[in-house]
């Protein structure tokens, strides 16, 4: 996964390799590492491969990204709640 936020403007893409099976959604969650967290922005559902897109965002939710508190979680048929996940860091 890679990022790039600008302002509210968060282009994001997706590629991944050895799942279960195809990702069925990606969404990013608010939440530090080990911890489960709350949907905060939904990415793709279903997701091609690999995916790619641009979401518009609200101020309280580039806030969350800016964080650092926030990771990206994939989730496939056979673990929909979340076959891998990701915790994102800005550089």
């Amino acid at each position: 996964f890679t990022a790039s936020l600008d302002e509210m403007t968060l282009r994001w893409r997706l590629a991944t390799k050895g799942l279960s099976g195809p990702a069925v959604a990606a969404v990013i969650h608010s939440g530090p590492a080990g911890r489960i967290g709350t949907r905060l922005v939904a990415l793709c559902e279903p997701c091609a491969q690999p995916a790619a897109g641009t979401v518009e965002l609200t101020s309280a939710e580039a806030g969350r990204l800016r964080s650092g508190a926030t990771y990206v979680n994939v989730g496939t048929s056979t673990n929909p709640s979340g076959e891998i996940r990701g915790q994102l860091t800005l550089r």
